[in-house]
């Protein structure tokens, strides 16, 4: 009679539990996070008794087609980029007629949530995780794909130690026919090219100007232009840019 994801005390032991939603085989237990398109849950999979992340597509974003199938090419996406600076797929299908992505639970939470909590690895570490990431970027263009979102709380972080590159819904590739988003507003202001901005596309080299901006974030717990203004302000800022190096600010 309980709702999902509410808490109530057993009655046997005293212990304060959660309650599951079962989905697809899966055992939801908490949102971990929400974005326009989908909810992702932290969940157990009973079948290989470990903690998985579940990425469940919205109602209205599933009413469409095209965005469903995108949704679920995902999951073919970084099979073939294969690479461990990108968090890994385990499966994808549809359950009551919602898409969704099983990938591995990354228990440390996403480089946003670390910087803001200052619980970022030292820095020989993390820049050992930015250079894994870097290579997961390579392995993707090697596959004609281009992430463009690239940023912290697009980084995942696990307890192992370990760090890779998440949420591919505005990717780009030949296999999807183009990018599910072209313009300015899918785009996180404090991270996008100057091409993005300018005329709403990219190429590879937009990738690495966002993993830029994230890599000196990172380092410095500053970005380097202000996210404030609309398109043509931000673009002004990136073609006269006043910011202190890395090396001041740390």
């Amino acid at each position: 009679e309980f709702e999902p994801f509410s808490t109530f005390i057993c009655p046997e032991c005293g212990t304060k539990l959660r309650v599951p939603k079962q989905f697809a085989g899966y055992l939801l237990e908490k949102i971990c996070g929400r974005g326009g398109m989908s909810t992702v849950y932290r969940a157990i999979d009973p079948a290989m008794s470990r903690y998985v992340a579940v990425k469940v597509m919205s109602d209205e974003a599933a009413s469409e087609e095209a965005v469903r199938k995108y949704f679920l090419m995902q999951a073919q996406l970084i099979a073939k980029a294969d690479h461990p600076g990108i968090v890994p797929i385990y499966e994808s299908g549809e359950f009551e007629n919602l898409p969704y992505l099983v990938m591995k639970y990354m228990d440390g939470g996403s480089f946003e949530q670390l910087l803001l909590n200052k619980q970022l690895p030292e820095i020989p570490a993390l820049l050992n995780n930015l250079a894994n990431v870097a290579g997961g970027l390579q392995a993707l263009l090697r596959t004609g794909i281009i992430h463009h979102d690239l940023k912290p709380g697009n980084i995942m972080y696990c307890s192992d130690g370990t760090a890779g590159l998440c949420d591919f819904d505005l990717a780009e590739s030949p296999l999807l026919g183009g990018a599910m988003a072209g313009s300015e507003d899918w785009a996180s202001p404090a991270y996008v090219s100057p091409e993005w901005l300018e005329k709403g596309t990219e190429d590879f080299r937009g990738d690495i100007f966002s993993f830029g901006v994230t890599t000196y974030e990172l380092l410095t717990g500053q970005i380097p232009y202000q996210t404030d203004g609309d398109a043509r302000v931000l673009l002004e800022r990136r073609r006269h840019p006043v910011y202190l190096s890395v090396e001041e600010l740390n």
